[in-house]
């Protein structure tokens, strides 16, 4: 019998998917409850939930990823294996693949079922790679002939000295691509974190919950922040372990540099283990930074320490930060960014002085419409700065930058 697969992304309350207005129209519509969703007629192509889940676990060190689908399925791995193995060079290892591998379901498959094929490459990934870990996702394939790969993990999981790790990602669930992140973390509290059995005192230890996209450098630069706090920096799940995961129960806080990355698993830590986890923004911004410091000196007692680390920042950043907004202020900008990465570039152009003219988003979400009414932000979002919540459809991020006169263009590709 398959379990419950967790919470669709679209369906969290306070989430709106599809849709633009101006920023004092989209928080008035909001905190009347008349904020609605729009149904396409017509959408480009996107992203799938199995690239976003495969962020979560492809780096966790000594795990195998079996994707449950056909081969085509996988042609998104060959750019999250290339983002491994630059990060492989970034970190000083030895570069490497992931280690990933497909049930490749054909035809015979999706009439027969291919749960015996899922069983045959889950043997096969043990004896090539005897691994800690083996992540299995399904696919729209597996998931409309309905396998059970929860049987086949039971039936396994007895045998075997590797974690299988279940994620339900397939692309028919959602139309947004987070829902497969989510999924992932809900399979990693579900198994690795199950039977985690707490220390008798928590340690002065700092969960970071970290995309892809957060570098070394940004790593080295977050640990020695909370190390000058006195603090250590369990960062996970990428490039981090099955024993760091493990390790989460013993924080005494936790934090990532994106809300909506990971925070189901948050909300687990809290409710099961009380691992409280802070709910500010990323740490990019002057005011974003001080306050993930306060929030995270507030948790583990080092609110002295927090103040001392953040007054010794601005003596360091401000006059630079000041000679840089000389350059650029006054320049109107077009912010394109998946969630919060938009609410870390309002805070960037803010420092700057830029005048942002329009922002652009996957979805609306409570938490930012909170942040764009914020003191925080209100004095660069302004009331007629236009926000789409669209998916970052491209064609729609080009209908938007056709609308706006803009001097720069702050974020990624019109499309995630």
């Amino acid at each position: 019998m398959k379990s419950d697969h967790g919470v669709i992304f679209e369906k969290k309350p306070g989430v709106f998917f599809g849709g633009v207005g101006t920023a004092e129209k989209l928080h008035g519509d909001f905190k009347q409850g008349c904020l609605q969703n729009v149904n396409r007629a017509f959408g480009l192509g996107q992203q799938c939930p199995i690239a976003t889940a495969t962020r979560v676990v492809q780096a966790i060190d000594n795990s195998v990823l079996i994707v449950h689908s056909p081969i085509g399925c996988t042609g998104v791995m060959n750019m999250e294996n290339g983002s491994m193995k630059i990060h492989s060079r970034l970190y000083g290892l030895p570069e490497r693949n992931s280690w990933i591998m497909t049930t490749n379901m054909d035809e015979m498959d999706i009439i027969n079922g291919g749960e015996a094929k899922l069983k045959e490459t889950i043997l096969e990934a043990v004896r090539r790679h005897d691994p800690e870990l083996i992540s299995i996702m399904t696919s729209c394939a597996s998931g409309i002939i309905g396998d059970d790969i929860d049987s086949v993990i039971e039936q396994l999981q007895p045998e075997l000295r590797a974690i299988l790790l279940p994620i339900y990602c397939e692309g028919f669930r959602s139309r947004i691509p987070m829902t497969g992140s989510d999924s992932a973390f809900l399979g990693i509290q579900r198994t690795i974190l199950k039977d985690a059995e707490p220390a008798a005192e928590k340690q002065d230890l700092v969960n970071v919950v970290v995309l892809p996209t957060t570098g070394p450098k940004d790593r080295g630069y977050l640990g020695e922040l909370l190390g000058r706090m006195g603090l250590k920096a369990n960062f996970v799940p990428y490039f981090g372990s099955v024993a760091s995961l493990k390790n989460m129960v013993n924080a005494k806080v936790s934090t990532s540099v994106c809300v909506a990355y990971g925070s189901e698993l948050l909300e687990f830590l809290k409710n099961k283990y009380d691992v409280p986890f802070t709910k500010y923004i990323m740490p990019i911004g002057s005011l974003e930074t001080d306050e993930w410091l306060r929030e995270i000196g507030r948790y583990t007692g080092k609110e002295k320490e927090a103040e001392q680390v953040i007054a010794e920042e601005r003596a360091t950043y401000l006059d630079r930060i000041k000679a840089l907004r000389t350059r650029v202020e006054g320049r109107r900008v077009l912010i394109c960014n998946n969630l919060m990465r938009g609410l870390a570039n309002a805070a960037i152009a803010r420092d700057l002085g830029l005048d942002i003219e329009a922002i652009q988003s996957i979805v609306y979400t409570e938490f930012m419409n909170n942040e764009y009414a914020g003191s925080r932000l209100s004095e660069v979002i302004k009331p007629d700065t236009k926000i789409s919540f669209n998916g970052m459809q491209p064609h729609e991020f080009v209908n938007l930058a056709r609308k706006v006169k803009i001097d720069l263009y702050l974020g990624m590709g019109g499309e995630n």
